[in-house]
């Protein structure tokens, strides 16, 4: 599976921190702005907000899915 497709999978579980893409076993990279990019590009709307799950010693954000107030 591709990282592009990993990431939209895991954002439509739920929000996303940007730091668990470094954790071993994820299936992403250090490079998942880039695949947020890609998947913006696709017409996805990707929001990002300051990471609220974890305590962060650096600045991290969640990356989540818009919803745009429909069920599907």
């Amino acid at each position: 599976m591709s990282q592009k497709a990993v990431l939209l999978y895991k954002l439509k579980q739920g929000p996303v921190c940007s730091l668990s893409f470094f954790q071993p076993g994820s299936g992403l990279t250090h490079r998942a702005a880039a695949r947020v990019y890609d998947l913006r590009r696709d017409g996805y709307a990707i929001s990002t907000r300051p990471c609220g799950k974890h305590d962060h010693r650096s600045p991290a954000v969640e990356y989540y899915l818009e919803t745009n107030g429909r069920l599907f």
